[in-house]
């Protein structure tokens, strides 16, 4: 057990959220939690801390979605995110979650810590943090004391407990930085903030992130506006590929963009990732590349298409590497990113596709469903193995992103991620069966509609709101994964508070 160290900060009780994607465009919102999450703030606004300590609420990252955000470029400016933060501030939608937010920092011990994801990367600049500051705590400098940003991309570091019961040391962390896909470069989002400082336009606005942001904002976009289903797909990045075909065949143009954006996750987020676990080895030239990344048509899809020709991305790479073929040339100029594996048999997949639509996106899905393990709280994490393969020195460490809720022991401690807030899409085998079984669903996507979706049965569109607690359950402080009513935090299904920290 480590023992407390008096720079850090520290809270009676701690209280955890992640993933809230609070944006969009009308018609494709995935947030649907506004009065249960605005419930719990006001609840926890009510309580004090029993030993009349501090009482901590943190927002785990991508808490605002400018990705779902009609934008030009990759990244808003500060002008433009400020108008996008005011009006989803502003918005029916959510405008009560920040008015229990207001009231939460305006009481007294009561403190509000805000960390960078993914999608809401526009928190880097000092305005747009200005613009969230006035929204919730007004000119009000005790009040405003009360507010933290954790825009470095490494999390929030604490103390939870009391003299009494112990401590317990806390990482809060988004999660992405250990995800090649969504890694974000702490160097880059300096660099936005100073140009804003600055007042000058950075080169960075029309630069991709990372590569899952330009999956997102290049071609899952320009998809979920017809289809709004996909985006309550996770994990989205190993089955993007094989949902656009089944459902948009003939977007050819989109199918380059995954083989670049292939590359840039072995490279550039792999170098990310390494840094952030202290690997002092980087990804070197294009011949060094290892393409962890191997996208072949899974079971189903491939015995729809009539069999399973070699169609791996690896494939195309042993080009490169052994042939000397430019990389380029596998994602440009009419090669529909794969060369000749694809070419060779796209007229074929597009005629069956075409034939038959709803049995194309239903094979794809089995191949994406999973297992029950998928959806249990000890299942697979990448987020908890490279935790796991870093160790942090914490007791405690919550994390987002995956949307899938974990409660796991790490190392000394004990690991949580409080999944999302935002829908989520669960198909069970029995619902992906037959065509029968599926048909229902089929129509409600036709739709084009959350309205749609969110008539589907229960363990369709699946609901999570999770909140991570750490606080103290029989004298001793202790971590555990609840679930979200309208009240106070109950435990989830299955989890349990862990006794953690120092006795």
């Amino acid at each position: 057990m480590s023992a407390i160290r008096p720079t850090l900060p520290v809270f009676e009780e701690l209280y955890v959220v992640s993933d809230l994607h609070l944006g969009g465009t009308t018609g494709w919102r995935i947030f649907a939690q506004g009065a249960r999450l605005a419930a719990l703030v006001r609840e926890l606004t009510n309580r004090q801390a029993p030993r009349g300590g501090s009482l901590g609420l943190v927002l785990n990252g991508d808490t605002v979605d400018t990705l779902a955000e009609n934008l030009p470029d990759y990244v808003a400016d500060p002008s433009a995110a400020e108008a996008i933060l005011d009006r989803i501030m502003r918005h029916d939608d959510f405008a009560e979650i920040f008015v229990a937010l207001s009231a939460f920092v305006s009481t007294q011990a009561h403190h509000l810590e805000i960390v960078l994801g993914n999608h809401d990367l526009e928190l880097v600049y000092p305005t747009v943090q200005e613009c969230l500051l006035r929204r919730l705590a007004g000119s009000d400098e005790t009040r405003r004391a009360r507010v933290t940003f954790a825009t470095s991309g490494a999390g929030v570091r604490c103390a939870v407990g009391s003299d009494e019961a112990g401590f317990a040391t806390t990482l809060c962390v988004h999660g992405n930085e250990f995800d090649k896909w969504n890694a974000v470069s702490p160097e880059s989002m300096t660099r936005l903030t100073r140009a804003a400082v600055l007042g000058k336009d950075s080169p960075l606005l029309g630069t991709t992130p990372n590569a899952g942001t330009k999956l997102v904002k290049d071609v899952m976009n320009g998809i979920k506006k017809d289809w709004p289903f996909v985006d309550l797909l996770k994990p989205e990045m190993e089955t993007a590929f094989t949902v656009m075909l089944a459902l948009v065949p003939d977007r050819v143009a989109a199918v380059p963009g995954f083989a670049s954006a292939f590359r840039a996750a072995e490279t550039t987020g792999a170098g990310r990732v390494a840094r952030v676990l202290g690997g002092a080895q980087t990804p070197g030239a294009p011949g060094a590349v290892d393409m962890g990344v191997d996208w072949a048509p899974g079971p189903g899809f491939a015995g729809f298409l009539g069999g399973g020709p070699n169609l791996s991305v690896e494939a195309a790479w042993e080009r490169v590497l052994k042939g000397n073929v430019d990389p380029a040339d596998l994602a440009e100029g009419g090669t529909l990113g794969f060369g000749d594996l694809v070419v060779n048999n796209w007229n074929r997949w597009v005629a069956r596709i075409r034939n038959d639509p709803m049995n194309a996106l239903r094979t794809a899905l089995v191949d994406w469903a999973g297992t029950e393990k998928t959806w249990e709280l000890d299942g697979p994490c990448e987020v908890f193995d490279k935790l796991e393969e870093l160790q942090p020195d914490a007791d405690v460490v919550v994390a987002g992103h995956t949307h899938l809720r974990r409660q796991k022991r790490l190392g000394r401690g004990t690991y949580l991620n409080t999944g999302t807030w935002a829908r989520l899409m669960r198909l069970t085998p029995r619902s992906l069966a037959s065509p029968e079984a599926f048909e229902p669903i089929w129509n409600a996507f036709r739709a084009r509609s959350m309205e749609a979706l969110d008539g589907l049965a229960d363990d369709v569109v699946f609901r999570q709101p999770t909140v991570a607690v750490i606080r103290e359950e029989n004298r001793r402080i202790s971590a555990g994964l609840c679930e979200a009513p309208q009240g106070l935090p109950v435990l989830v299904e299955g989890a349990s508070f862990q006794p953690v920290g120092l006795p």
